[in-house]
Order: structure tokens, then C-alpha cells, then sequence
């Protein structure tokens, strides 16, 4: 079995909830053989899973065959989108990928603080780090 790489890992987004990982496995299984599928799930609703999963191909061919054919098709009545999936910063693979990013600190800090003149998100950051926003030692 090969490794497994970026190119070979699809985001899948656009996704009814009542889409299971049996339902994208066939409705993408004509393109290759599937090594993962993965739908995260969303804890905080009552939906099973987030409107987005992951599919890892063996072979990049059939990963690009996949996108070439299901990007902006219907699936239970919803358009979805495919696209190579993108590693998580500084992750070791595309197994990374299906991490959960937004709880990394280096994330938060790059992607959450915002301009440094103007502190504009600063509150999000600490919110999102479980802090709160009086209790910081902001630089403005």
C-alpha cells in the first residue's frame, strides 16, 4: 500500500446531513479504490456531521477523476464541492488534515489576533483559547 498524500486526500463540502460515510463511499467508489472516509462529526447539533468530510484515494489518478466528476454534482438534492484537501500547518501527512486545526495554538495565534496595531480580534483569540478578554495583558 503507498503512503498517502495531499493529493490523494479530497475535501468534500456542501453535504446534506442525512449523507453517510456509506453514501459517499458510493457514490465515489467508480473513480478508485478508497482508502478513508471520514465525515467529522459536529458535537455541538443535533446533525451527525458538519456538512463536510474527507476522502483519501490509493492513487492521485483516481483522486483527480473523483474531482473531475463530482465537483458541482448533486448529491441528495445539494450541490457539493471537491477539492484536494490541504495539510494542516506543520503536519507530518494528510492524515493531518482531519485534525482539528482551530484548536491548535500556532492556528489561533496566526489566524485570530489580527492586525497587532489594532488588537481588532484580540477578544476572539482569547475567547477561543478559554480566556477572558478582561483578564489579558493586551499591547496595545
Amino acid at each position: 500500500m503507498k503512503a498517502a498524500s495531499n493529493k490523494c486526500m479530497l475535501f468534500v463540502s456542501g453535504l446534506e446531513t442525512e449523507v453517510t460515510e456509506d453514501t459517499l463511499h458510493g457514490a465515489f467508489i467508480p473513480f478508485g479504490e478508497i482508502v478513508q472516509i471520514t465525515l467529522p462529526p459536529d458535537p455541538g447539533s443535533s446533525n451527525r456531521h458538519r456538512g463536510i468530510g474527507f476522502i483519501e484515494y490509493e492513487d492521485e489518478e483516481d483522486a483527480a477523476a473523483a474531482i473531475d466528476n463530482m465537483n458541482d454534482a448533486e448529491l441528495f438534492g445539494r450541490t457539493i464541492t471537491v477539492r484536494p484537501a490541504k495539510a494542516a500547518p506543520g503536519s507530518a501527512g494528510a492524515g493531518a488534515v482531519m485534525g482539528k486545526i482551530f484548536n491548535q495554538e500556532s492556528w489561533l495565534e496566526k489566524n485570530m489576533a489580527g492586525d497587532n496595531n489594532s488588537g481588532s480580534n484580540a477578544g476572539y483569540l482569547e475567547t477561543a483559547r478559554g480566556e477572558s478578554a478582561d483578564s489579558s495583558d493586551n499591547k496595545s
